[in-house]
């Protein structure tokens, strides 16, 4: 254990742009591409995101810089240096919505379709520059009392794992809306007390081997009831 923190204190010297100081790796991210960091300059904490080398990442970079969307990250700074492209967004404040969920218990239905729109509308904005988040999850999903959910990072967005799809991310988003329900996978979503058909269809949908786009989700998130009756147990956050 010494002999790793060592290395983790040297590594967590690196400056970018002589100005990013890289700190603590983000553990949900692979090979240490995402850092939890401090800007010299303002002495706010941020993000800072290291694009991997390959074919397109000039492209991959253009394009997250050209995201805009309340339920993403704000692009404070970019660029390249040496071979190393490099993004910049601010530390998250607020809370997880795991953290909330622990905090206040599930959702409604209406609720947890609202938030879906939010997420669903940010997804479909990144797959429609051809990017994939990569990384939806309740851990990864913001909240705070000032304004929309938001996605903690863009950066596995960059990042183009082959293996991650726009599909997945449509998926992952079925997921936190289960849990946020509290339906375990196992339940039958149609026998699900108070969770109205339409949304049981939704969900199974969202979850198949062939989810509709985000934008599709998003658009069929918005007509769900607002009258749906309570699951049991359920709160409006």
């Amino acid at each position: 254990m010494p002999a790793r923190c060592s290395t983790l204190r040297r590594v967590s010297s690196r400056v970018i742009a002589r100005r990013y100081t890289l700190e603590v790796p983000e553990a949900s991210a692979p090979g240490r591409v995402v850092w939890r960091g401090r800007d010299a300059v303002s002495g706010g904490a941020v993000v800072v995101t290291l694009l991997e080398d390959h074919p397109q990442a000039d492209a991959t970079l253009a394009a997250l810089v050209a995201v805009r969307h309340p339920s993403l990250p704000v692009i404070l700074d970019h660029g390249v240096e040496g071979e190393t492209r490099y993004l910049v967004t601010p530390a998250r404040a607020g809370q997880t919505a795991r953290l909330r969920l622990s905090a206040r218990g599930q959702l409604t239905g209406a609720a947890a379709a609202a938030l879906g729109v939010a997420v669903a509308d940010a997804l479909a904005t990144l797959h429609e520059r051809g990017l994939v988040q990569g990384s939806v999850s309740l851990d990864a999903l913001i909240l705070d009392e000032t304004g929309p959910p938001r996605l903690e990072d863009l950066a596995t967005a960059g990042l183009a794992r082959p293996a991650d799809q726009p599909d997945d991310d449509v998926r992952a988003l079925a997921a936190i809306l289960r849990e946020l329900l509290a339906i375990s996978d196992e339940a039958n979503l149609l026998e699900v007390p108070g969770l109205s058909p339409r949304f049981a269809g939704l969900l199974q949908s969202m979850a198949s081997i062939n989810p509709p786009s985000a934008a599709h989700a998003r658009d069929a998130l918005r007509r769900i009831d607002d009258g749906l009756q309570p699951l049991a147990g359920s709160v409006d956050w």
